[in-house]
């Protein structure tokens, strides 16, 4: 967990923000959309986000360093529903891909020419590995949707109980041609954090532009994406509420697509 300044609890707002690579900001080279939130509403970031984590270990690292706020944007199902190969321990790969992602397309590549060359290259024999190696040995996730929604539902209650609003945030689009049958797994996931949002809840995945909105990879937002998605957090009532600002009505636009999700 890292903090933007040491003060004392009181004299500033908290904005805290849990997730995984997506809400920490990888390949994003101005804000990422927690800091975003936080400047435009002048709160202090209170950042739990890691890259690779679950629900589940934002939840341990939030038992262990509590901290109150205002509000708590809560990032996750992004990392819980994607589906990744069974690597048996005779199978010849670099000990790097087995690490966790790191059989993913890159997100992005070096400047340099000849590297860029080398990692293009990599990224295209991993990811089409990685699909195949799924489809040959089946296919795992870090956490069921189940224990997901459980894990959830405890770390919206703890910042509750410190005092914060909860927002949920949704997961981006995700390519289904570089991670297979995740696309389906990410909507079941999804729908169980609607349920513990109870309407407290930011839809990302379909209101991006795609891919623009993205890094290679086509899962990373990039710094226009960030910027997007910082506009729908700000654009939710209980935001603006908390904020001290009027919110705006909702369109038939929104309320459609609410009843559609």
């Amino acid at each position: 967990m890292t903090e933007t300044s040491e003060i004392t609890v009181g004299q500033q707002r908290r904005l805290l923000l849990f997730g995984d690579s997506i809400a920490m900001g990888l390949g994003v080279r101005r804000r990422k959309y927690g800091q975003i939130v936080a400047d435009e509403l002048g709160y202090e970031l209170v950042d739990y986000s890691h890259t690779g984590w679950t629900v589940s270990q934002s939840k341990s690292a939030y038992e262990q360093s509590p901290a109150s706020g205002d509000i708590a944007l809560i990032a996750h199902g992004v990392t819980e529903p994607i589906l990744r190969p069974h690597l048996p321990l005779w199978l010849p790969l670099p000990r790097r891909w087995r690490r966790l992602g790191w059989m993913d397309p890159r997100p992005y590549y070096s400047t340099r020419a000849r590297r860029r060359l080398f990692e293009r290259v990599e990224s295209e024999v991993r990811w089409r590995t990685k699909n195949f190696l799924g489809f040959a040995f089946g296919s795992y996730q870090l956490a069921s949707v189940d224990q997901y929604r459980d894990d959830l539902a405890a770390l919206t209650h703890a910042c509750e109980q410190n005092g914060a609003i909860v927002v949920i945030v949704g997961a981006p689009d995700i390519d289904d041609r570089f991670f297979p049958g995740s696309v389906y797994e990410q909507l079941r996931y999804s729908r169980a954090a609607e349920e513990v949002a109870q309407g407290k809840f930011v839809a990302v995945a379909g209101l991006l532009d795609r891919w623009s909105d993205y890094l290679l990879d086509h899962f990373h937002p990039n710094d226009q994406g960030h910027e997007s998605i910082a506009r729908l957090i700000l654009k939710r009532p209980e935001i603006l509420k908390k904020a001290g600002q009027n919110p705006a009505p909702e369109t038939k636009e929104h309320e459609t697509r609410t009843r559609e999700t």
